[in-house]
């Protein structure tokens, strides 16, 4: 059996549908299944090095079937590609499904919330089994024959299963700062000058991802010597996991990443890129697992709901229980164990 994983990536899209379609390759290699990714986009290096066959393709246009030999009876495509970008070419969507279903016996589509899913944008399109791995996801009637649905599904990597209750400090001052894979408004900038405020001195762990552009990266190399603070600078590394045990904090965008650090019990401050993504997370939002601060870029408010939080033990624990309640990190173990 092969899974053969069809996703958005690059600077304009991020890389969170390429990373969840990581996470459960790495469950898929557990169990025996070959794996095989066509990226939409950029990114295929970064699969490669994972040990994984992967190629990209321009988006929108041609979709190369010809690196694929597989068997088509033993492949099952997933497709997350559910983003503005891509509902703005529904033919273009649609002539992608007909290839898929060229390639695959069955066809996985990974959904979003909101008004920018296949749901709201494109019911028609059909599927074997809909994967809507959110809190909320329970509203959404679907149109595929198997519909898994809610935080038990959250695809994280399999290293986030069996997480350790969280022990929370009374005095917090470890800071971990992520936005994703290409933090396209560039809000790890942002709160790099809302730490700047906060004059208790603080260990920061601020995250580069794979797809930072090279300015980006020497703004907050520059930035980060002029703060009075700790700073280590993490490069693409192949996983958080390590990190959010580490932190007692995180400031994060409002992306898949809030998943992980609710399965880590890590308390934190969620910022989104923009209002799509805000609309997306306001289900979350409504449980308190994080303070959630919509889309802004104003570092003086993030600086103050930053220090609010460090200095309440009482508000962090109430957040590290609640999201390890809710995500239990199975979910890729949950998807494999269906579709098998």
């Amino acid at each position: 059996m092969r899974l053969l994983f069809i996703a958005l990536a690059g600077q304009h899209v991020g890389y969170g549908h390429l990373n969840r379609c990581l996470s459960i390759a790495e469950g898929a290699l557990v169990r025996g299944l070959e794996t095989a990714f066509l990226i939409l986009g950029e990114g295929a290096d970064i699969i490669r090095r994972q040990g994984h066959l992967a190629v990209e393709a321009s988006w929108p246009g041609v979709v190369p079937v010809e690196f694929y030999d597989g068997d088509v009876g033993q492949t099952i495509a997933i497709i997350d590609v559910a983003h503005p970008m891509s509902f703005s070419n529904q033919s273009e969507l649609t002539f992608l499904f007909q290839k898929a279903r060229m390639l695959a016996d069955r066809i996985v589509v990974i959904d979003s919330l909101g008004e920018h899913s296949f749901t709201a944008q494109m019911p028609l399109i059909t599927a074997d089994v809909f994967i809507i791995p959110y809190i909320g996801g329970a509203e959404i009637l679907g149109n595929s024959a198997t519909m898994l649905v809610g935080p038990e599904y959250a695809l994280l990597s399999p290293k986030y299963a069996g997480m350790p209750i969280r022990q929370i400090n009374e005095t917090a001052e470890r800071v971990l700062v992520t936005f994703g894979g290409s933090d396209p408004q560039a809000l790890t900038l942002t709160v790099l000058d809302a730490l700047d405020q906060i004059k208790q001195k603080l260990s920061l762990r601020v995250v580069i991802g794979p797809l930072f552009s090279e300015d980006l990266i020497f703004s907050i190399k520059l930035r980060s010597k002029e703060l009075n603070h700790d700073v280590e600078l993490v490069f693409s590394p192949p996983g958080l996991v390590e990190y959010m045990l580490w932190a007692d904090i995180a400031v994060a965008a409002s992306g898949l990443v809030k998943y992980e650090l609710a399965v880590t019990g890590t308390p934190g401050i969620m910022i989104s890129i923009n209002e799509v993504h805000d609309q997306v997370n306001r289900p979350f939002a409504r449980e308190g697992l994080q303070r959630d601060l919509g889309v802004t870029t104003d570092p003086v408010l993030i600086g103050k709901e930053i220090n609010t939080l460090i200095r309440s033990s009482a508000e962090r624990r109430k957040m590290a229980e609640r999201g390890q309640r809710l995500v239990d990190g199975k979910g890729v173990e949950r998807l494999i164990a269906n579709l098998l």
